[in-house]
């Protein structure tokens, strides 16, 4: 929830707009209201009101507020039905100008130049860096691999074959080259069963005991975090055999 910063009702107990999100259980925000209180509690005129909604097919956002959206394979907004078309540098910064507070470079929502909300984190697209280090620290580093040194990177350096759509773990998007790391496909939340798909994150495949370990942290991390906020909370499914895990 969230008060809107531009409302000129004294902050206190009563009065103000206030958002509220609801998010689909892979962590997409599907639905935004607008909510009005008056200084006596109640609800005002016209109010809960829906001020954007999403639709998702497969993953990719295909719809907002009615406006057909094409991405890219990253994830990235490139065009809309309104006749906009949106172009990036690599790390993401945009090549021209257009509205924020909406959905642009690799999944991320943009809410201002700079400011991309990565999920678990904020990215800085003019940077091409995280604003915070990931959450698992140097447990999820990898001493044989330099570029997992830099807990701040974005992944790894490679922003044209990889993205981290949840701000955790780096991941090569459905064409991308063939890697150690899976395409999008979610595993189970229990680090014991490494190497099967579940349904609720994308999971890498490693050889590695020391790197397989920091891939287990990372799945308790994540999954604390999404049922802290609510978005996934209990509703994980039983894994399933993922036919591309060695």
């Amino acid at each position: 929830m969230e008060k809107n910063a531009n409302t000129n009702v004294p902050d206190n107990k009563y009065g103000g707009t206030f958002e509220f999100y609801f998010y689909g259980v892979t962590g997409q925000r599907l639905l935004t209201m607008a909510v009005a209180y008056g200084e006596d509690g109640n609800i005002a005129v016209n109010y809960p009101a829906a001020t954007e909604t999403a639709v998702y097919f497969g993953g990719k956002l295909i719809s907002k507020n009615g406006v057909t959206i094409v991405t890219d394979r990253l994830g990235s907004v490139r065009a809309n039905s309104n006749g906009e078309r949106l172009n990036y540098w690599p790390w993401g910064e945009e090549r021209g100008t257009s509205t924020d507070r909406r959905e642009k470079f690799a999944t991320y929502f943009r809410d201002a130049a700079g400011q991309d909300y990565a999920e678990q984190r904020y990215y800085d697209n003019g940077k091409g860096r995280f604003w915070s280090p990931d959450p698992l620290g140097l447990r999820g580093a990898v001493l044989s691999d330099p570029g997992s040194w830099n807990r701040y990177a974005y992944v790894e350096g490679d922003p044209v074959n990889f993205y981290d759509p949840f701000g955790l773990l780096m991941q090569v998007p459905t064409g991308g080259p063939s890697t150690g790391i899976n395409p999008p496909n979610p595993p189970d939340p229990n680090p014991s069963s490494i190497g099967t798909g579940g349904n609720d994150m994308p999971e890498p495949v490693v050889e590695d005991p020391q790197q397989q370990q920091g891939w287990a942290d990372a799945y308790r991390v994540q999954t604390s975090q999404f049922e802290a906020t609510c978005k996934v909370s209990g509703r994980f499914h039983t894994a399933q055999p993922n036919a591309n895990s060695s």
